[in-house]
């Protein structure tokens, strides 16, 4: 039976095991795993905002794509009122809300041909990026019209 007798006062006591030193040219990284998770979810975050602000450029492309299609047709039709397209265009963005705004529809017509134009601004998710980046859509066809055979 051994018996363990306290250290005596000022007596040597045998070295406290402290965590291992990196070796020569290793760091600590105790820390790190924060650090890298911060900087990938930044990066992470930026990419899913910019997906998010593509889908509304276009989905505002494709309203003003189907406005000018719809101001064409409109106008294009026999004996069509003038200003048939312009109002037709407008209705349709009214009615696909918000997604476009700061619209201008230009309808134009030659007798033979008609032209429709819609220009505006998407939603903006990035700061900055619909006031550079705008939307631009144009359709063309021609005038419904009697003609002999």
């Amino acid at each position: 039976m051994t018996s363990e007798r306290p250290a005596a006062a000022g007596a040597a006591q045998p070295p406290r095991r402290e965590s291992p030193r990196p070796r020569r040219g290793q760091r600590d990284d105790h820390g790190s795993g924060s650090i890298e998770f911060v900087i990938t979810a930044a990066a992470v975050l930026a990419v899913v905002f910019l997906a998010i602000q593509a889908a509304n450029f276009y989905y505002a492309r494709s309203i003003a794509v189907a406005a000018a299609q719809e101001a064409v047709d409109a106008q294009r039709a026999y004996n069509a009122a003038t200003g048939a397209g312009q109002t037709e265009a407008e209705a349709f963005i009214a009615s696909a809300g918000d997604s476009l705004s700061d619209v201008r529809v230009t309808v134009t017509s030659d007798g033979r041909t008609v032209q429709a134009t819609v220009d505006g601004h998407c939603l903006s998710i990035v700061p900055g990026f619909c006031a550079v980046v705008g939307v631009h859509a144009t359709a063309h066809g021609t005038v419904e019209r009697v003609t002999s055979p």
